[in-house]
């Protein structure tokens, strides 16, 4: 699993436990939002969502759907 994938799946999990969470400039400058990454079979993507927070940066929402647009359980992705 490369470093990026890592990193989205805690921000997904982040995103079920809060709401939203904080996407790093690093994340998304190597990749739009939209597109997403791939790890086996999940495709995890993020957009953002709300306004901007009052300390900088922005409310994201981080998706883990399988390749077959269903949603990962949170159970799967906490083993991963």
């Amino acid at each position: 699993m490369n470093q990026t994938a890592a990193q989205l799946i805690s921000l997904a999990l982040q995103t079920r436990r809060f709401g939203h969470c904080y996407v790093p400039v690093a994340i998304r400058r190597k990749m739009n939002g939209w597109q997403g990454e791939t790890h086996a079979n999940i495709k995890l993507t993020f957009r953002g969502w709300g306004r901007s927070l009052n300390t900088g940066g922005h409310k994201y929402k981080v998706h883990a759907r399988y390749l077959d647009d269903t949603p990962v359980p949170t159970k799967v992705l906490e083993k991963i």
